[in-house]
């Protein structure tokens, strides 16, 4: 494996973090076509992993690689701020400010902002968690690496398994057979193995899939896969539906 490959790799969370697992983007550092060391190259959504940190992957018996060890966190201070929901006219221009005064930010849903300072001198770290936020908005997480790598042993299952094939009775659902996809422009083989495997893992996708928003479903898969979220256009409204309850 090149080091100048990107590899997709698989981080499984445990039962009760909101996602099965998510699939960021990897460098491999000193990796094989088994596994090794990679580097991330995406912001994650459901922990605060950030670009730069090293993690271990094993290629599991469903051929995907799936993280099995955090090996290194990047130098830093991940900041969680709330916000009020449907504010885009305020949220824009603040992660603006942030990102021309060399901030990442990273947008993991509506109302709640993550700003990466990375090796940040610390007083200018302070100024940044004292920084006036507008009317609403609150500082809610505080994160060195230390604080980061607590958060991420309690939200990641670090135990290799298959990624699930299910079959059509597991979900009733089966993407190959749904004709809506081909009205999307969706018939590629690949596409819809991904799209049935993203129903299976994950309820929401399935429960918007029901409720017709198949369009929804591939904003939400595209914007899981771009490596960089700073690129992404910020949602103005929640792309998934609630699975029903029961």
């Amino acid at each position: 494996m090149r080091s100048e490959d990107h590899a997709k790799i698989h981080l499984a969370y445990v039962p009760g973090v909101g996602l099965a697992g998510e699939w960021p983007w990897a460098t491999p550092v000193d990796a094989d076509e088994g596994g090794g060391t990679f580097r991330l190259e995406n912001f994650l959504m459901m922990t605060p992993l950030v670009v730069g940190d090293l993690v271990r992957c094993e290629r599991g018996e469903d051929s995907h690689l799936h993280v099995v060890e955090v090996l290194a966190l990047m130098p830093g201070l991940l900041l969680g701020v709330t916000h009020p929901s449907d504010i885009e006219a305020t949220v824009r221009p603040v992660a603006q400010e942030l990102i021309h005064a060399g901030l990442a930010v990273n947008r993991p849903g509506d109302g709640f902002l993550q700003v990466w300072a990375n090796a940040y001198p610390p007083h200018l770290a302070q100024d940044l968690v004292r920084r006036e936020w507008p009317d609403g908005w609150e500082v809610v997480e505080r994160l060195d690496p230390v604080g980061r790598i607590r958060h991420v042993d309690e939200a990641v299952n670090f135990t290799p398994a298959p990624f699930p094939r299910a079959a059509e009775g597991d979900t009733g659902y089966w993407a190959a057979d749904d004709p809506a996809w081909a009205r999307h422009g969706v018939s590629d083989p690949a596409t819809l193995a991904r799209l049935q495997a993203l129903a299976v893992e994950d309820p929401r996708v399935l429960a918007t899939i029901r409720a017709g928003r198949h369009a929804d479903v591939l904003e939400f898969m595209a914007r899981i896969a771009e490596p960089d979220p700073r690129r992404l256009p910020p949602l103005t409204r929640r792309l998934l539906v609630d699975p029903p309850e029961g």
